[in-house]
């Protein structure tokens, strides 16, 4: 059997590997061991990689090997078996300069003085290596290896430009550039962005970058776009008020100014990268295009985009470009002339649809005008949300939710729950509206896009704060019950709001409902009893409800109580009204059943607070000792023995964990 044939159950190997690796004696060995795990088809194979890639970090690496010996075993390794993915792996992680994290075994306070912590020239040597290793295989040009090797160096080229070897690591970059004879978008971001106030460059070092970018800036409106609006670099600074600045941004409105007016034209040579995938600085691009040109140049701009829209795949499309046009514009009837032209083609509709939020006003005709596409694809109500829909009258409210609710019912609600958030005033005009939508079967299983319930919780908790009749809230306690019984319910955290808050506001009403259920004897979960018990405070309430049917109600008030309350001195005292349910109904062998685990449970305390705890506990049971009902009397007397039991194994406990057994 191979060394190397594991099954699943082999999971101290990785860890026994890495201990190996903090001794001398046998670190070469298990990275290499290491390294051939990471490479075979085995169970271990990924754990293998990761743990051998973290051996190559200059701090928190689980080993006493030191950076020179390590690099010489990934020589090594690549003579023996040729460069691959996991070499290329390691020398990037090498260069790794901040936010380290360590396996459990460098966190040990037996392995720290075993761990190898270099000096800072031992430091920087590894890095200058591990950089004209990864250069050397990058100028190879040996493909996937290559572009691995470039994607390595780019990726740690911020950190290595400002904790590392400056040079040795810039050099590199120029070097590969050379090669390629142009700036990757990838570098020129890392670099455009070592700008930014978080790096805190000098300005000797900032100049040796802005050569590079300048000797490579881009040459063609094509390259200029690409370059500084759609993958622009992501740059901040403060001004004079140390208030943050995002150049990027102000770049690409300097940009968008070469564009205005009479170079419509010249600006279509590129429009196309403008429309499609991830756009970083179109927005603001676009806005100002929007904003300085007259509206005849933009209608004119938009027929050019349209017909350029029509050449994209619709999956690939992007509508930030027509979004910042119109936002810039600032112009309703330019705005209605953009979203007639795009919905009036399938390719384009969709961003039609995102402009009717850039209406100041929006009026129902504007969305009466895309009711039917809306009907025809439900998921462009996504674009919708949040809309500010406060100039509708509350009948065109109305009538818009009662057409979107058969689209999407709780869109329908989100809408007026957006009215109501912003103007107060008007739940008069639509509370009508709103109480026919909200009391229907499975309210609590509606949510918005993400899965978000706050609109259904608002408007239920206003809508019985106005009117706290028996209907709706019996219709709402029974929801809420039969939806603690699904285990695949995912609104459970709103059955949880809602229960607090009608147990907290409206006990008088719910709670009757709640308790006729719980003492029926009907099968109900474990969910919906913890819920009421960490929501249910008040005794006083409780007993009242249970003598009001004393034969049936007892046993299920006193799961509902609190037993006892804690003294200053810490001792502990019967609550009056948990007391006299026991003096009153002991005899009944379910309330005793019901508050066992009152005294015998406890969580989150060591073995001498639970002792004391016990102690505590015992005092109130044998109070109880001398009862009137003879069945009190005996339980005390069970309860008793065995919290005593309980008190001596606790207190052996304590012993040993004192005594480190």
């Amino acid at each position: 059997m191979s060394f190397f044939d594991f099954s699943i159950s082999d999971r101290y190997t990785i860890d026994t590997l890495l201990k190996l690796c903090m001794h001398n004696e046998t670190v070469k060995d298990s990275f290499k061991l290491l390294y051939k795990l990471a490479n075979k088809d085995n169970t271990l194979q990924d754990q293998a990689k990761f743990a051998f890639i973290d051996l190559y970090q200059v701090y928190l690496a689980d080993t006493c090997l030191n950076l020179e010996d390590r690099l010489t075993i990934l020589y090594e390794l690549e003579t023996e078996n040729g460069i691959s993915n996991i070499l290329v792996s390691a020398y990037e992680r090498a260069l790794k300069s901040t936010g380290f994290t360590g396996r459990i075994h460098s966190g040990e306070l037996i392995n720290r003085e075993k761990l190898f912590n270099p000096s800072l020239e031992q430091k920087n040597q590894y890095h200058i290596a591990v950089i004209e290793k990864l250069k050397s295989i990058a100028l190879l040009g040996d493909e996937p290896f290559s572009q691995l090797a470039i994607n390595s160096l780019v990726s740690r080229m911020p950190e290595q430009l400002t904790f590392g070897p400056f040079e040795h690591m810039l050099g590199a970059i120029k070097e590969i550039v050379e090669r390629q004879g142009e700036l990757s978008n990838d570098i020129r971001q890392k670099l455009a962005e070592l700008s930014s106030e978080r790096f805190n460059l000098s300005s000797e070092k900032l100049a040796q970058v802005e050569a590079i970018l300048e000797k490579y800036k881009p040459d063609s409106v094509e390259d200029e776009l690409n370059a500084y609006v759609v993958n622009a670099p992501w740059i901040h600074s403060r001004n004079e008020q140390d208030d943050y600045i995002n150049v990027s941004a102000e770049k690409a409105k300097e940009i968008a100014l070469k564009f205005i007016d009479e170079k419509i034209l010249l600006l279509l040579e590129g429009a196309k990268l403008l429309l499609k995938g991830e756009q970083r600085q179109t927005f603001p691009f676009a806005e100002t295009i929007g904003k300085k040109n007259t509206i005849d140049y933009n209608k004119k701009l938009l027929g050019y985009i349209i017909a350029l829209y029509e050449t994209i795949p619709i999956e690939e499309q992007n509508s930030i470009f027509v979004n910042g046009l119109v936002f810039g514009a600032k112009n309703d009837e330019f705005t209605r002339f953009a979203i007639d032209k795009l919905i009036s083609l399938n390719a384009t509709e969709v961003h039609g649809i995102r402009l009717v939020r850039y209406l100041k006003p929006i009026t129902y005709s504007d969305l009466i005008k895309i009711k039917e596409l809306l009907i025809a694809n439900p998921g462009y109500l996504r674009n919708l949300e949040y809309l500010d829909l406060i100039s509708l009258t509350d009948e065109e409210i109305i009538d818009l939710v009662l057409w979107i609710k058969d689209i999407n019912y709780s869109f329908a609600l989100e809408i007026l729950y957006e009215i109501i958030r912003k103007d107060s005033e008007r739940w008069n005009g639509l509370k009508e509206i709103i109480n026919e939508l909200l009391y229907v079967d499975d309210i609590t299983e509606q949510s918005s896009f993400i899965n978000n319930t706050l609109h259904l919780e608002d408007l239920i908790t206003k809508s019985i704060n106005d009117d706290p009749s028996e209907e709706h809230i019996y219709f709402l306690v029974h929801q809420i019950i039969k939806n603690y019984t699904d285990f695949n319910f995912k609104n459970e955290s709103l059955l949880d709001h809602l229960t607090y808050f009608l147990i907290n506001e409206h006990f008088d009403k719910s709670w009757p409902i709640f308790g006729e259920y719980l003492a029926s004897g009907q099968q109900s979960s474990y969910k919906l009893y913890r819920t009421l018990e960490d929501t249910v405070s008040n005794n006083k309430l409780i007993y009242e409800w249970a003598v009001s049917e004393s034969e049936k109600f007892p046993s299920t008030a006193i799961r509902f109580m609190n037993i006892y309350k804690k003294n200053e001195d810490g001792t502990l005292e019967w609550d009056k009204y948990a007391k006299q349910l026991v003096d009153e109904f002991g005899n009944q062998q379910k309330v005793l059943d019901n508050i066992r685990s009152k005294f015998t449970n406890y969580s989150g305390i060591n073995s001498a607070s639970a002792s004391g705890l016990y102690k505590r506990r015992k005092v109130l049971v044998d109070e109880l000792l001398d009862h009137k009902f003879e069945n009190v009397k005996e339980w005390a007397r069970n309860m008793s023995e065995y919290l005593s039991s309980r008190i001596v194994d606790e207190d052996k406990c304590g012993e040993n964990y004192n005594l480190e057994i």
